[in-house]
């Protein structure tokens, strides 16, 4: 190929939405407002595919047992909080405050404020109550904090009075056939948005003619932790609380205040990550609306997907090369993160992520697929 360094180059025509919502762009991939957890930069596996966490020594009683959907380590709940220090002063109310807030049940940032909610609102259904007693361990632990107006000393025991008001469901419509979505990565997506309170539609892909490509850091958080886990040709539906869309505010004109939303989704394109080698050093961060974007030192080997033709390869250079990842095509600035120094990677990335309908050069043709072969060597 006539250019020295393929990976160089920004893909052409990637859509990215911000701003108010013109009739002709997306609603979903823009920023929801902030939320009541911590922002999430690098979001975990899909609700669906959760694993178990420990009890950390967390014991419960059920007040009362809702009939609702049972929640589980993963989901996305919204709830009512009572919290108290154990034998002392209520540190939280948000019945008073008549604001209940969502949850992600992980530990760790973007999940609940500590480990010991995980565990404790686990098993509750919809509409159920429960008393949660948690150590000090599985709270803040040997740390003084500030919840609200009170300060929690260091080493307390907690007592929290948990009501599960609603949690996001995903609804599998169709599994598809191809790469499993990564969290973190970017995707092409046809979708159709509408009110949960009476089905009308607000946004549509399929009335553009055309899906829709934006990165999973960007969009709303029910969609950050909602798509993750499907696969390429699958169909997913999302019904969202507000507290996981776009909050109480909403998005005027079209999102009223306090919106529940319903997406169906169907996934027409992902990078496909297949890790070889788990490096052992550091970690190449997510990248996230407003932060820096990382600089990256690799070696890495280009070919086509199509008959596996070498069009690029810093090996054969005898030098690896350093770029920061906001200056390459997408499949490179969503495909690397989540490296740690030392390990490889190898990335299948769709033309949608790559050069796109017209390719470049003489070796990368139109709507051409490529696969990357990168060895992580140095992030900062």
């Amino acid at each position: 190929m006539k250019c020295k360094n393929v990976i160089g180059a920004i893909v052409a025509g990637g859509l990215m939405v911000s701003g108010a919502m013109a009739q002709d762009k997306p609603v979903v991939p823009a920023p929801a407002p902030a939320p009541t957890t911590p922002a999430t930069p690098e979001p975990p596996a899909s609700p669906i595919e959760a694993q178990a966490e420990p009890k950390l020594g967390v014991t419960s009683v059920d007040v009362k047992v809702g009939e609702g959907a049972k929640a589980r380590v993963g989901s996305l709940v919204v709830v009512h909080l009572v919290g108290s220090i154990k034998g002392s002063v209520e540190i939280e109310n948000t019945v008073i405050t008549e604001k209940p807030v969502g949850i992600v049940l992980r530990s760790g940032l973007g999940g609940a404020p500590f480990p010991g909610l995980v565990p404790g609102i686990s098993g509750m259904k919809v509409g159920g109550k429960r008393t949660i007693n948690i150590p000090a361990a599985a709270a803040y632990g040997a740390k003084e904090v500030r919840v609200g107006n009170t300060t929690v000393p260091v080493n307390s025991d907690l007592v929290y009075e948990v009501e599960l008001l609603d949690m996001m469901m995903v609804e599998e419509l169709e599994v598809g056939t191809g790469a499993v979505c990564k969290p973190g990565t970017i995707v092409n997506a046809h979708y159709k948005g509408t009110f949960k309170s009476d089905g009308k539609e607000f946004d549509s892909s399929h009335s553009r003619g055309q899906p829709a490509t934006f990165p999973l850091a960007n969009v709303i958080k029910g969609w950050t932790e909602g798509v993750p886990g499907m696969r390429v040709g699958g169909k997913r539906k999302l019904t969202i609380p507000y507290q996981f869309a776009y909050g109480e505010a909403g998005r005027p004109p079209k999102i009223p205040a306090k919106s529940g939303l319903v997406f169906e989704i169907e996934l027409i394109a992902a990078i496909d990550i297949i890790d070889e080698k788990i490096g052992e050093g550091a970690e190449v961060p997510h990248i996230g609306r407003g932060k820096p974007a990382p600089t990256v030192n690799v070696h890495y080997r280009g070919t086509l997907k199509d008959g596996g033709k070498q069009f690029d390869s810093s090996y054969d250079r005898g030098e690896p090369i350093e770029f920061p990842l906001d200056g390459v095509i997408q499949g490179r600035t969503y495909g690397i993160p989540g490296m740690k120094v030392g390990g490889k990677r190898r990335l299948i990335v769709p033309w949608q992520f790559a050069y796109g309908e017209r390719g470049v050069g003489a070796d990368i043709g139109p709507k051409a697929d490529l696969i990357f072969d990168v060895e992580l060597l140095g992030v900062r």
